[in-house]
């Protein structure tokens, strides 16, 4: 998960800045060795800065960043190293810190954002839980489907909802294809680009047994996809793996693989209420 990846290259730089940055502003007070600090600081910078870039290049997040005044900066960065004057070393140093605080606000941006949209699909999936347990004629739509053991049905009317809450849902139709759940067309078709894009796999399961074999199909299945059409608003990170029940199973969880972050959630089509539960 490219999140987890960057938390500590984050954390470097960010010290590794502040650090160079008050030596900076205090290394004329160290005559005899300014000179030397002055090319550590600097040395130990174009690294950190080096890595942030290897990482947008990485995870292909360069579309997200404001591309012309990064290399403004990274101009002064490359025409400050060939400065050997003690004010040119220390103004250099002061370029790499501003870019490595432009950078790393720029990427904190871009996963507020996916975390965003994981909470907006975390909130539309308990909304359906809910939503099936309030509706009865709602509900007896889904019923049907789980009945005649149509999964692709329960994929169409989950993606509606989900597109209803202003989620874009997904799924793999190849390694570098995204099939509309709704419409059977791949997305690169469509010309919406304002709603987020969410990977989901569902997958219709009896019991918690039969729910464990099913997340494991679905991992295996989004495993296939490396990634298609690239959007302003999608997850890259996050993927949903919805396990539809008759009942609840316990099968809720997060599971992080080849660099992919799994939520598994369960909806339940046949609520009990809990009251009734209660009371029998």
């Amino acid at each position: 998960m490219s999140f987890e990846v960057w938390k500590p290259i984050r954390e470097n730089a960010k010290v590794n800045a502040e650090v160079a940055l008050r030596s900076a502003q205090a290394v004329g007070t160290i005559p005899g060795s300014a000179l030397s600090l002055a090319d550590d600081y600097n040395a130990l910078l174009l690294d950190n800065f080096k890595e942030i870039a290897a990482f947008l290049d990485t995870y292909d997040l360069w579309p997200k960043i404001k591309v012309n005044s990064l290399a403004t900066i990274w101009l002064q960065i490359k025409n400050q190293n060939n400065n050997r004057a003690l004010g040119g070393k220390l103004t250099g140093i002061l370029a790499k810190f501003s870019a490595i605080e432009l950078l790393t606000a720029k990427i904190d941006q871009i996963f507020g954002e996916e975390l965003s949209y994981v909470e907006k699909a975390e909130h539309a999936f308990a909304f359906l839980n809910r939503k099936l347990f309030l509706i009865e004629d709602y509900r007896d739509r889904w019923l049907k489907a789980f009945s005649d053991q149509s999964e692709p049905i329960l994929e169409k009317l989950g993606g509606l909802h989900l597109f209803e809450c202003g989620i874009w849902a997904f799924k793999a139709g190849g390694p570098r294809e995204e099939t509309d759940l709704i419409l059977d067309q791949n997305i690169k078709d469509s010309n919406e680009e304002k709603i987020p894009l969410v990977m989901t796999e569902w997958k219709k399961a009896k019991d918690l047994g039969d729910a464990e074999i099913k997340i494991t199909e679905a991992i295996t299945q989004c495993r296939l996809y490396s990634g298609g059409v690239a959007r302003p608003l999608q997850l890259k990170d996050h993927r949903f793996v919805v396990i539809v029940s008759l009942k609840p199973i316990d099968c809720a969880r997060t599971i992080d693989d080849s660099g992919k972050r799994y939520l598994v959630r369960n909806i339940a089509v046949q609520r009990p209420n809990p009251s009734r539960e209660a009371r029998s």
